[in-house]
């Protein structure tokens, strides 16, 4: 907790992926110990027996205009649908759509994510882990 503590504490905002605590207790135990982080949950998402959250810190000075959990998704387009939270930092709105993309499906996945986020208005950022590397998503694409 400590590593990942001093982790956070260098930035003012940050997405954690894969919390996979079925007891709820280890992400409000790690935001304790920023008391000077606001911090969300997602609702618990996947397909299988493994069921992950995202969690977002951040700094007290940032506020959030608006939260979508994409879960569940009535369109099942998503192993783990997107998180997004909309910051007004200052008079700066920022809308960032966090995922964890499927490595086995990417392709699909990718191209319902770039199908919800065209429709965003703003300044809009993508992050997660997107698997987009390697064998999951050929670079032609």
């Amino acid at each position: 907790m400590q590593i990942r503590k001093d982790i956070i504490n260098k930035y003012d905002i940050i997405f954690v992926q894969e919390i996979r605590d079925r007891s709820g207790v280890t992400f409000p135990a790690l935001c304790k110990l920023l008391p000077e982080y606001k911090h969300l949950i997602s609702s618990r998402a996947g397909r299988t027996n493994s069921k992950e959250n995202y969690g977002v810190l951040y700094k007290g000075n940032i506020k959030v205009k608006e939260t979508k959990d994409y879960n569940p998704d009535s369109e099942d387009r998503w192993e783990r649908p997107p998180y997004k939270v909309v910051f007004k930092i200052d008079n700066y709105f920022l809308n960032i759509f966090n995922i964890h993309i499927d490595p086995d499906v990417a392709p699909q996945e990718i191209g319902e994510l770039e199908k919800l986020v065209v429709n965003s208005t703003g300044n809009t950022l993508v992050c997660g882990d997107l698997n987009a590397d390697c064998k999951y998503y050929s670079r032609k694409k």
